[in-house]
């Protein structure tokens, strides 16, 4: 995996950590913290389903 896609991996499960932080500490809207939570799981399978689809390509 190169370091762009390490580097957005790792951001992305730190942006997870914040919302599901920030709901519980800082009582942040239900739907707000949902909405950003389910876009950072996406962005973390996206990321790890297209490495999956370069190994492919590249064999």
């Amino acid at each position: 995996m190169s370091k762009t896609r390490k580097i957005l991996l790792v951001t992305s499960f730190i942006m997870l950590i914040a919302h599901i932080v920030r709901y519980f500490l800082y009582n942040e809207d239900i739907i707000q913290a949902s909405f950003g939570i389910i876009t950072m799981i996406f962005i973390i399978m996206s990321v790890i389903m297209n490495k999956k689809t370069e190994k492919r390509k590249a064999s």
